[in-house]
């Protein structure tokens, strides 16, 4: 199997991937492209169809796409954010003013 072949097998559309997260895991976001829009979007969907009773999420500096779709407000009594570093987003969401 070439590494072309390997990375078809293990495609998957971002509906998907938000799929194999369920209720009561915690989700560790990486880095950059590790926050792809898309996934962030899927993700949000699912909080809003009640998917989850609580998302404890992990980040160290979360992406735009993130702020805009997951770490929203509406959204806040399920996505529980748990920034590892305070980065302007996450003062915003806080309500810190520093």
């Amino acid at each position: 199997m070439t590494p072309y072949d390997e990375y078809q097998r293990k495609l998957l559309t971002s509906d998907d991937a938000s799929l194999l997260i369920k209720n009561g895991d915690k989700l560790v976001l990486g880095m950059g492209v590790a926050q792809p829009a898309a996934l962030m979007k899927a993700l949000s969907v699912r909080v809003k169809l009640d998917d989850f009773t609580k998302l404890p999420v992990y980040y160290m500096h979360a992406s735009d796409a993130a702020m805009k779709t997951l770490f929203v407000p509406e959204l806040m009594d399920i996505v529980k954010p748990h920034p590892l570093f305070m980065s302007h987003h996450d003062r915003e969401i806080s309500g810190c003013w520093f």
